[in-house]
């Protein structure tokens, strides 16, 4: 396979042989179909395949250093066995919470239900449009906020992810005024996935540690 073109299956994954992760995502990747192909990142392929599942033709290939041909090993389609939609809906966890760090709400909207429910602190749970204004606010106080995930545990149509938030406290953030500090506190969140989008998330945050290390008392 080495020096060749991406090979042509529809919807496949490859992964390096003896790893249990696919091969790093740091590419090169091709996307395509039949003979016209282009190279493109990880991140474009996950929303092609989120996009359209049934029509998505996402063909991976890593270049590997060596590039011997038993490295290559092709695994599964995506969302062809329970390990590939393990490996899928982890994907759309990853591109979600990417998509949550650039702001870009109107991305984050194609990636979620119109139905999308978010359960808070609060008792009773949110939509999209209250949900997006209060991620606005978060980050008028954190412009430069990010998710920094440590694990993925996914079962079923869930996937849990679990980190930290970090950020400068540059901005007016719940009536205090910025400090510059910087915080890290810890994030658990829930996400319950169905054909590629988030239909619903749980959110917690460590919110008191977040208001001490702001200086809020």
């Amino acid at each position: 396979m080495a020096g060749s073109c991406p090979p042509t299956s529809p919807r496949w994954v490859f992964m390096c042989s003896g790893c249990d992760r696919t091969s790093s995502r740091s590419g090169p990747f091709w996307i395509g179909e039949g003979s016209e192909w282009r190279k493109t990142s990880w991140l474009e392929i996950t929303a092609a395949v989120c996009r359209d599942r049934q029509r998505a033709v996402a063909v991976i290939r890593r270049a590997f250093q060596r590039a011997e041909p038993d490295r290559l090993v092709v695994v599964q389609p995506l969302g062809g066995s329970q390990r590939g939609h393990e490996m899928d809906i982890r994907e759309v966890a990853r591109n979600f919470y990417a998509t949550i760090d650039t702001q870009d709400w109107d991305k984050l909207a194609s990636l979620v239900s119109p139905d999308l429910a978010v359960h808070l602190a609060s008792a009773n749970p949110i939509g999209f449009d209250d949900w997006r204004k209060s991620l606005t606010e978060f980050f008028v106080g954190f412009p430069d906020g990010y998710h920094v995930i440590d694990d993925y545990v996914s079962e079923a149509d869930k996937v849990v992810t679990r980190g930290r938030f970090q950020g400068t406290h540059t901005g007016i953030f719940h009536g205090v005024e910025p400090s510059g500090n910087c915080v890290s506190v810890g994030v658990i969140n829930i996400d319950r996935v169905e054909n590629g989008i988030v239909v619903e998330h749980f959110g917690q945050l460590d919110g008191l540690g977040l208001m001490h290390q702001i200086g809020a008392f």
